[in-house]
């Protein structure tokens, strides 16, 4: 039975989360930045170098926040009752792999149909920009940070610690939507914090009925990468193609979230904030 409901401490809890982690990697880019610009003043490389090197930094910071994230949610979550979960399966990483690219389908519908509302497009041109600016940068690096340590810092952060922290208010949909709120929200720009809520909102639902981190993360991992992929690949045609791909791939993702919400959710017992 639940107990009384502090949803103000723990919604400021999550919001605290929220900008400790994202201090975490602007302190650690900062760090490795000043490393870098110590090394160039001392033996007299082109400061050009720093500007080619700024993804190799983000790439170390990503990699010790993701260390520092895993900790984290260790720490935090290690005297809760544990959470029984069905394991890692691979045919249900494929699927929801596939739903990540029909995720991708329902951003760019979302997308396209931003260009054609004016109070829209300055922020439509913003996000355009950035990944022109994502385009410049090593393909690699770009793949790792995006596809990769992106979708696995941020499903720790967001359905991990934010989730289950939410989760011990109020069962339901209230973890999931709040979850996703934050989220969208830390996207910044906001046509691209519209398709991250909902993203958000997917992932949460998959997390809440498998209680597998994993799923969530090939979700976002198939998203990003789909989405690098158009920035990075100059041939021509791929862009349509993946854009085809996406969109057909809607139907079949929206028929198995269907399929998977029916399904009763895994045992687990949460103690709710007294």
């Amino acid at each position: 039975m639940e107990g009384k409901i502090n949803i103000k401490n723990t919604l400021l809890y999550s919001i605290i989360a929220l900008a400790a982690a994202g201090s975490v990697l602007v302190m650690l880019s900062t760090i490795f930045g000043l490393i870098f610009r110590f090394f160039i003043k001392v033996m007299e490389i082109d400061p050009n170098v720093l500007i080619q090197q700024q993804q190799l930094i983000e790439v170390a910071s990503h990699v010790i926040a993701l260390g520092i994230y895993f900790i984290v949610y260790k720490l935090i979550f290690r005297k809760d009752n544990k959470i029984q979960d069905e394991g890692v399966k691979v045919k249900k990483m494929g699927l929801c792999a596939m739903m990540g690219i029909g995720v991708s389908g329902i951003s760019l519908l979302w997308i396209m149909l931003s260009h054609h509302i004016p109070m829209l497009q300055e922020s439509g041109s913003m996000l355009e920009q950035s990944s022109k600016n994502m385009a410049l940068g090593n393909p690699i690096l770009v793949i790792l940070l995006t596809a990769v340590f992106a979708p696995v810092i941020e499903e720790i952060l967001f359905r991990g610690i934010i989730f289950r922290s939410l989760e011990k208010i109020r069962s339901g949909l209230f973890p999931v939507i709040v979850s996703a709120i934050l989220f969208g929200l830390c996207h910044m720009i906001f046509v691209q914090m519209v398709y991250a809520f909902g993203m958000g909102i997917v992932t949460a639902l998959v997390y809440q009925k498998t209680r597998n981190l994993i799923y969530p993360m090939m979700i976002h991992m198939a998203n990003n990468l789909l989405s690098a992929l158009m920035d990075i690949v100059p041939i021509s045609g791929f862009e349509g193609a993946v854009n085809i791909l996406s969109i057909v791939m809607i139907i079949p993702t929206v028929y198995f979230l269907h399929r998977m919400m029916k399904k009763k959710e895994i045992e687990t017992t949460v103690e709710y904030v007294k």
